[in-house]
């Protein structure tokens, strides 16, 4: 099984017996391999699996949790599966996505905006170096943060 479920379920060691931990995927192969996995794990949450379609099938603001690993380049239409996941999130909510670029990451728009936006958020000196390489400024702000750095010391 591939490493994204195992990190995935990193997360059951901490719930409780009393805790759902939904299983979903477009694939119904993917969950009968996470279903047969699951069954050699001793986990104390509770297990439901649900095959995503165009809706997903879950109540409006029911989910405390989400992760998302590896899937958006599978889904046609992410800025509606984005507002799906919006609905059935907990207003306190959290979304945890995971993905490793590739040809159709590279090619959606919206997850290129959304890479660039958690990186200017989460790693802002190296996303405002990648920004201004890609402007072909970068030798002048580097040369000016050097000038400003030099100006701190004196």
């Amino acid at each position: 099984m591939d490493s994204g479920l195992d990190s995935t379920l990193t997360i059951c060691g901490f719930l409780k017996k009393s805790d759902i931990f939904i299983c979903s995927d477009i694939s119904k192969e993917m969950l009968n391999l996470a279903k047969n996995k699951l069954k050699k794990e001793k986990f104390k949450c509770n297990f439901k699996f649900l095959k995503l379609d165009k809706n997903i099938a879950i109540k409006s603001n029911s989910v405390n949790i989400i992760t998302i690993n590896s899937v958006l380049h599978h889904i046609p239409d992410t800025g509606y599966f984005i507002n799906e996941i919006d609905r059935i999130l907990k207003r306190e909510g959290l979304v945890i996505i995971g993905h490793k670029p590739n040809i159709r990451f590279a090619k959606n728009k919206r997850l290129i905006y959304m890479n660039h936006l958690l990186s200017l958020i989460f790693a802002p000196k190296e996303e405002l170096k990648f920004i201004s390489v890609k402007l072909g400024i970068f030798d002048i702000l580097d040369e000016f943060s050097e000038f400003i750095s030099s100006k701190r010391k004196k």
